[in-house]
């Protein structure tokens, strides 16, 4: 009989992606300050490649650049010694040891090692398997999707190893995100898809994932929750952008818009989409839409003889992150924005349009506003913004303009 007692299988896992963590056998790592350190760095590296090992000439490019000589060796070789020493200072067993041979360097240890990173491969890699079915495939794409909790040590920023894995992470993320898509679609899953979708949004706001939650919507028949996302989706762009957005993003919005309002049989239904739900004062619109609008306006008022103004309000002393005096930095950005933004539609006409252009501005278009009128609104909308923020002085600078002019006139 075999009294041989089992050996303890330890535990070490690694995070990566979203954050870092370490944990030996459920015990948490803390690096503090060393996770800075190039000795750590060497550490993560040969973690990522914990199977095959690394050349030890392209271990050094990681660490210094393209430096060359027997400095970087030695370099290399005293950081080794380093790594080792501080393994066991932070925990890990006097066992585990950095080996290099043959060119080649790994880090040895009788520990499992897991890592999020490895497991999004082999996950992805064995959905690729074409012996395993379609249940199980979807729940390694599944799996891998859920392994990716954002870039790859975003602590570590500008390291050109780094910026390299997380290029090839958010690759293999991309890749699972459009092998789930066509198999849950194939399913007819498109909540779930939505799911998938609005966390890829939430990681990267800007790289037009809320166009294909707007299609999960539309095959779910939820055509007033999409156009609510693609509302939030345009005044996103303006407020993380802070600028004019640019033609890629003006496209994103437009393929949105297409996406929203293509082909329908019932004119009726279209009828029904059209109304407004009234609101008194002014009517504000997404700056893609505010742009159509301008445009259309004046080529009617051209028609007609009327005048269109073009008025632009920006709050005082919010460029360069000045702060005004008297308001405390928590109210500073947003609340201000918030009262502007109700002074402006209390203070204008129901014909009159308006749109937020960056942060702290508003653009707003007054249809047949003479000159001597310009005094009046703006009086009215700082008197609307003293009543919201009791500030009792005025906050905001004015420029107008009509949109042939070839430059805006200070008020």
């Amino acid at each position: 009989m075999n009294n041989i007692p089992k050996k303890e299988t330890h535990v070490l896992q690694v995070k990566m992606l979203g954050s870092f963590s370490m944990e030996y056998d459920q015990k948490p790592i803390s690096f503090e300050r060393q996770y800075f350190s190039k000795s750590i760095q060497l550490f993560l590296i040969l973690i990522l490649h914990k199977k095959e090992g690394i050349r030890k000439e392209r271990l050094m490019e990681h660490l210094y650049g393209q430096a060359e000589g027997p400095n970087v060796n030695n370099n290399l070789n005293n950081m080794v010694c380093r790594l080792r020493k501080q393994l066991r200072e932070l925990g890990l067993p006097k066992e585990d040891d950095i080996v290099i041979k043959s060119g080649q360097c790994r880090y040895v240890t009788d520990s499992l090692v897991k890592v999020d990173v490895q497991e999004l491969e082999e996950l992805l890699e064995k959905a690729g398997n074409k012996e395993i079915g379609p249940e199980e495939r979807k729940g390694c794409l599944l799996g891998a999707i859920r392994r990716y909790g954002g870039e790859l040590l975003p602590r570590l920023p500008g390291e050109a190893w780094v910026v390299v894995e997380r290029t090839r992470c958010k690759r293999l993320y991309e890749a699972a995100m459009r092998q789930a898509d066509q198999l849950l679609s194939r399913e007819g899953s498109f909540e779930e898809l939505y799911s998938l979708y609005a966390y890829a949004a939430k990681l990267y706001p800007l790289e037009r994932w809320q166009e294909k939650q707007i299609e999960c919507l539309m095959r779910m028949d939820q055509r007033d929750k999409a156009i609510q996302l693609y509302q939030k989706t345009a005044q996103m762009y303006m407020e993380q952008l802070g600028v004019l957005p640019t033609d890629t993003s003006l496209k994103c919005l437009r393929e949105m818009e297409h996406k929203l309002f293509g082909y329908s049989k019932s004119l009726e239904l279209i009828g029904q989409e059209l109304k407004e739900h009234r609101k008194p004062g002014a009517y504000y619109c997404s700056f893609p839409s505010f742009l159509d609008s301008s445009r259309v306006m004046t080529r009617i008022m051209e028609r007609t003889g009327r005048t269109t103004v073009l008025l632009m309000c920006t709050l005082e002393g919010t460029e360069a992150g000045n702060e005004v005096p008297g308001f405390t930095p928590p109210i500073q950005g947003k609340e201000r924005t918030k009262w502007l933004c109700q002074s402006i539609q209390d203070s204008l006409r129901r014909e009159d349009i308006y749109t937020r252009y960056s942060d702290f501005q508003y653009l707003a278009l007054l249809t047949g506003a003479e000159p001597g009128r310009i005094d009046r609104i703006i009086s009215r909308i700082d008197q609307r913004y003293q009543e919201l923020s009791g500030s009792g002085r005025r906050e905001s600078r004015y420029d107008v303009t009509t949109p042939v002019s070839k430059a805006p006139m200070p008020v």
